[in-house]
C-alpha cells in the first residue's frame, strides 16, 4: 500500500520468515539496521536458512513518498 511504511513492511517479513524457520544473521542485521538510521529512501533487512538469504528492500522516491518500490532477493551460498 502506498501508506505503508518500512517499520509495518519489516514486521511483515520478520514475522512470515521467522514462522518458517528463517532466522537473521546479527553481525549483517545491525550492519543494515544502521545504515536504514536516518534514510527514508532506501531501506533494507536480511533473513537466512541454511544456505540461503533473503534480503527485502524498500525504496522510496525521494521526490514523491507515495511512490514506493519493493525488491526482494534470494541468494544461496
Amino acid at each position: 500500500p502506498s501508506d505503508a511504511n518500512w517499520d509495518a513492511v519489516k514486521a511483515f517479513y520478520d514475522e512470515k520468515l521467522k514462522a518458517a524457520g528463517w532466522g537473521v544473521n546479527s553481525m549483517v542485521s545491525g550492519i543494515m539496521d544502521q545504515a536504514n538510521q536516518g534514510n527514508d529512501v532506501f531501506q533494507t533487512s536480511n533473513w537466512q536458512k541454511g544456505q540461503q538469504n533473503v534480503t527485502v528492500i524498500m525504496l522510496t522516491s525521494p521526490t514523491d513518498e507515495s511512490v514506493k518500490e519493493l525488491i526482494i532477493s534470494l541468494a544461496s551460498n
